[in-house]
């Protein structure tokens, strides 16, 4: 019996910059977003935490509804599949890149003062609905704020998301 392999990751975190919005001569859009992720700890006999950031290159293809509530410091959570290419840049070298394929995501508000806004804004290829259905259909197992309890639309925040941690991030870190 033939096995075949798993190719799916999960990640959460904030993005670097705005999305970089572009369209295939068919009118297909493709958008490019960096994602920053977090990963602490507490080492043995120490009493600070350490702290490592991780980059992850998105391709986003479609889902135009959840691109839109994109912008820089944006939590988003993502879902979908590894994929590796390569390309020759400007002084003619080989370039491989290691990107994340969403087939899912969401952008997930952010809570204020413990508020959370109630609402998630997602997307995937086969649903312009707001709620996180991943392609076969089924509802995303992720937990997000649309898992939480309704409030009041006085408790809604009107402001976009502050930039986090990544404040000092340039746009020359990541090149798309």
């Amino acid at each position: 019996m033939k096995m075949n392999g798993l190719n799916e990751v999960k990640i959460m975190g904030n993005l670097g910059q705005d999305p970089e919005v572009k369209f295939t001569p068919n009118g297909k859009q493709v958008t490019n977003i960096s994602v920053a992720t977090e990963r602490g700890w507490k080492p043995e006999g120490s009493t600070e935490w350490k702290n490592v950031t991780t980059w992850h290159r998105v391709v986003i293809w479609g889902m135009e509804k959840a691109v839109e509530k994109m912008a820089k410091g944006s939590l988003v959570y993502v879902s979908g599949r590894i994929e590796n290419r390569s390309y020759e840049n400007k002084e003619g070298q080989k370039v491989y890149v290691t990107e994340i394929i969403a087939e899912d995501l969401a952008v997930i508000p952010v809570e204020r003062n413990g508020e959370g806004s109630g609402q998630s804004q997602g997307g995937s290829r086969n649903s312009a609905s707001t709620a996180n259905t991943s392609r076969s259909g089924y509802q995303s197992s992720s937990r997000s704020a649309s898992a939480s309890a309704p409030r009041s639309a006085a408790s809604r925040s009107a402001t976009p998301p502050t930039p986090g941690p990544m404040d000092d991030w340039e746009d020359n870190d990541i090149s798309f």
